[in-house]
């Protein structure tokens, strides 16, 4: 049995699909890293880009966010349009759930995830 385990791994066709297997699981090992990676950074980055958001900020400050205006105001009637001051945080929208940067993150991922799988050249 020993000796017909060493002519498979001294064969050609034993070596190239060792190198195959080999290969196959890095790629799936890899990727499943990645997806489990971005599967407990993203939400984390979502949440905390949502607390930077202006609405947020303004429901902090004791207000209610009007986007339409863009004010923090003290209530939802028309009666009460009294400015409450709060701290915008300049650009929160870019890191918001729906913001450009968890767009960037699940295209790099995408990005990864095809340039590990594609054959090399």
């Amino acid at each position: 049995m020993w000796k017909m385990e060493q002519k498979l791994l001294l064969n050609k066709k034993g070596q190239a699909l060792s190198k195959g297997v080999n290969t196959a699981v890095i790629i799936i090992v890899s990727i499943v890293i990645l997806f489990q990676l971005f599967a407990s950074l993203v939400p984390e980055a979502q949440s905390a880009g949502d607390e930077f958001s202006d609405a947020t900020r303004c429901g902090d400050s004791g207000g209610n966010f009007n986007v339409s205006q863009a004010l923090c105001l003290n209530g939802t009637n028309p009666e009460d349009t009294f400015v409450v001051s709060f701290e915008a945080v300049p650009l929160s929208s870019l890191f918001g759930s729906s913001g450009i940067i968890i767009l960037l993150l699940l295209v790099f991922l995408l990005l990864a995830v095809i340039k590990i799988a594609m054959p090399k050249r």
